[in-house]
């Protein structure tokens, strides 16, 4: 008889669909901007999409359309492409802030 863990989180996992800027560094001088959507939100982190696929350990920053709130994060997972198209990736903020998110939405 096989024995079934339930899977453990460090918080709740909210659906919650917002979109943000990312910034990220590629090589030493060039800086890369675009826009993506959060899927599911939590206050460790985020499925999010995008265009662009980033590498697992890739640090990004997150920020508002009009530049503030900003939040650092690196990349933990790849599920690759969604039914749209756009690439899924699992990311976890520097610090945990559900507050973060929130104001993100505004």
């Amino acid at each position: 008889m096989t024995q079934v863990q339930a899977e453990r989180r460090r918080s709740l996992r909210s659906t919650w669909r917002i979109p943000f800027i990312l910034t990220w560094r590629r090589g030493k001088t060039l800086t890369v901007r675009e826009q993506g959507e959060t899927e599911v939100v939590n206050a460790h982190g985020a499925l999010i999409k995008l265009s662009t696929r980033l590498r697992v350990g890739d640090i990004i920053t997150l920020l508002h359309p009009q530049g503030s709130p900003t939040k650092l994060a690196r990349v933990v997972n790849d599920m690759g492409a969604g039914p749209d198209g756009r690439v899924r990736l699992g990311v976890e903020l520097d610090t945990p802030s559900l507050e973060f998110w929130a104001e993100l939405a505004c």
